[in-house]
């Protein structure tokens, strides 16, 4: 009601992204979703497709899955949305019990967005599991990664919250951006306009971010990644997916 901007890494509801002042660096979960639905249709090809949608009750993947559902049936898939029976994919959404959903959809592929990655998910051997990743290390330039690690040298930061780190000095470099842009006499409108003209801007630490009167996600889309388990860790990247909207 303020109109007092907002520059920050995630959206974390369904509010906040309508918000005429709040802006976000990396794609929402519903973006994440898309990318995902459009990796997995690149596999399939023309092949018919059935898909299981879970998500963990919170309104953000609620919201996902009802667009997810929504794309999937606009490229000719069939869409689920319970836990039982069969699926040729199954798609998780948010925080949900990772094991048990999969032992009881039995499907050999699973999606994920906007999870966090727990241990199990590298027990479920004999599945292929992509995930939806909004940066990738290789976003960081020689510049953004000698930048990060001289301001956490600096000021003692842990390397254990890395990530963290990288995406709130990335939300603050966007905010500085946004207040120089705005002058002197600076006003919460002139930095929701400047903002609102931030176009390929490079913070060294994230893809290069664009924003405009309608659109406050600095990055549409994600990165795919798949679970390598044998060695416990995740393959490269698939190239950088916007969703078809």
């Amino acid at each position: 009601a303020e109109r007092i901007p907002l520059v920050t890494p995630f959206a974390t509801t369904v509010e906040s992204r309508s918000a005429v002042s709040a802006f976000f660096i990396f794609p929402d979960l519903e973006s994440q979703v898309l990318a995902l639905i459009d990796f997995a249709s690149e596999r399939a090809g023309k092949n018919a497709t059935h898909i299981a949608l879970v998500h963990d009750g919170s309104k953000l993947a609620d919201a996902a899955a009802n667009a997810a559902a929504r794309h999937c049936t606009s490229i000719g898939w069939s869409v689920a949305k319970r836990i039982s029976g069969d699926a040729d994919l199954l798609l998780l959404i948010g925080d949900v019990d990772l094991s048990a959903i999969a032992a009881t959809i039995k499907s050999p592929q699973i999606l994920i967005a906007g999870a966090s990655i727990p241990r199990s998910l590298f027990e479920l051997q004999g599945k292929t599991v992509f995930v939806a990743v909004p940066t990738v290390p290789a976003d960081l330039s020689e510049e953004g990664k000698a930048e990060i690690e001289s301001f956490a040298t600096r000021h003692q930061l842990s390397q254990a919250h890395r990530a963290a780190e990288i995406a709130a000095y990335a939300s603050v470099k966007v905010f500085v951006e946004a207040l120089r842009r705005g002058g002197r006499d600076v006003t919460r409108e002139k930095v929701i306009a400047s903002l609102e003209n931030l176009y390929g801007f490079a913070t060294g630490v994230t893809p290069a971010l664009t924003y405009g009167p309608s659109r406050h996600v600095g990055t549409v889309g994600a990165y795919i990644v798949e679970v390598d388990f044998d060695r416990k860790t995740f393959g490269p990247p698939s190239r950088w997916i916007t969703p078809e909207q």
